[in-house]
């Protein structure tokens, strides 16, 4: 029955029927879309419908195949110079626009800081050739070092002042990002010449913490970074309290060894023993320090 009514839809015939057989074939039709609407394409039953009110609009087989055709747009597609200009134009805005959107202010500044501990570690490894392996903090005063003021909080410059000859450059023991109470020093001469320069001579002129047992054949060991590292047991540390004490080995708790949110944000630099620098969070840094082979359970003075 459906393909008798879709047979109809589509006829060309429809002209040559005689008038008493088309109202018989019309009510037919008409039963027949009734029962087969579901099954019909739209196309289909606009023809149905235009045969049910008598033709009208419908026209010839011709007419009507024209009228179910799609109809064509008149925009016309890019041609290969207009896509070639459009990609060109995207790769343009990408290169100018990416670049803005992965700078990051504080990375110059991080890797500034890491140069800057590089340099005194170099320092502190061309005084230890010199001084049988060893650094300022085992030697005596009276021989270059800076060994009976390991407990004095308020002189942590001094052991950086031990390695004058081999750092030279005071504003090397500075970190950029560090900023609270901070002077930069120009000079690390202290005699009365110079008088315009800042000398390097009390604590405000230092970024970093010392470890006061570093030793070359522990490579693991702290031997200088970032001064925001915090602590709770068995030493208290806070940034902007000098300090000196062990930072321990073992930490479990949330409130032991870490970084606050000063200098590099709960992240910090850290010199080791062997030369290297290296960047601890909270977490790696309470790792590293149940590794680092101290025996005096990790000792440094840390500058106010």
């Amino acid at each position: 029955m459906i393909g008798a009514a879709k047979w109809i839809c589509v006829s060309s015939r429809w002209g040559e029927l005689k008038r008493p057989w088309r109202k018989t074939v019309r009510d037919a039709v008409e039963r027949v879309l009734t029962e087969a609407l579901r099954d019909m394409s739209p196309a289909c039953l606009s023809v149905a419908t235009g045969l049910l009110h008598g033709g009208r609009g419908v026209g010839t087989a011709e007419n009507r195949i024209v009228k179910l055709k799609p109809e064509t747009s008149n925009r016309q597609a890019f041609t290969l110079v207009e896509v070639l200009v459009i990609i060109g134009i995207v790769i343009l805005l990408t290169m100018l626009v990416l670049p803005r959107l992965a700078y990051n202010p504080a990375k110059p500044e991080r890797i500034k800081c890491v140069n800057n501990l590089k340099n005194i570690g170099l320092a502190f490894r061309i005084f230890a050739t010199d001084h049988g392996d060893r650094f300022p903090m085992q030697i005596p005063i009276s021989n270059g070092g800076s060994k009976e003021l390991s407990n004095d909080p308020t002189l942590v410059w001094f052991h950086f002042a031990a390695i004058s000859n081999e750092l030279t450059d005071p504003r090397l023991l500075l970190c950029p990002k560090d900023i609270l109470a901070r002077k930069e020093a120009r000079t690390f001469e202290r005699r009365r010449t110079n008088t315009g320069l800042v000398k390097f001579a009390e604590n405000s002129n230092l970024s970093y913490f010392v470890g006061l047992d570093t030793d070359e054949t522990k490579p693991q060991m702290l031997h200088v970074g970032d001064r925001n590292i915090t602590n709770s047991m068995p030493t208290r540390f806070t940034y902007g309290t000098a300090q000196v004490g062990p930072l321990g080995t073992n930490h479990t708790q949330i409130a032991t060894a870490g970084w606050d949110q000063n200098v590099h944000k709960h992240a910090g630099n850290i010199l080791l023993g062997d030369g290297s620098v290296q960047q601890f969070t909270t977490s790696r840094l309470r790792e590293h320090l149940r590794s680092t082979g101290d025996t005096n359970g990790n000792r440094i003075a840390v500058s106010d």
